[in-house]
């Protein structure tokens, strides 16, 4: 698996093939014209920005603060909970 550190160095076209391919997709909303969909990617998470006019990824954000998760904590099922 790809460390946090030499992810956030790579080219956005690298880092979503990445996390295309070894990512676990988590969740997706839409905020005004955007879709966001987050991955869980070994121990760091990724929130990809699409742009549905331009049919592009314009922004692609890798983080470890869960406080990040705000927007799809509501939507995440908690097993040990139920």
């Amino acid at each position: 698996m790809i460390s946090y550190l030499v992810f956030s160095d790579l080219p956005l076209n690298q880092k979503a093939e990445l996390t295309w391919q070894g990512g676990t997709f988590l969740d997706c909303h839409i905020e005004q014209d955007h879709s966001f969909s987050l991955y869980s990617l070994g121990d760091f998470y990724v929130e990809l920005r699409y742009d549905p006019q331009a049919n592009q990824i314009v922004d692609l954000m890798a983080f470890k603060d869960i406080s990040r998760l705000s927007a799809y904590l509501d939507k995440i099922p908690y097993p040990c909970l139920e």
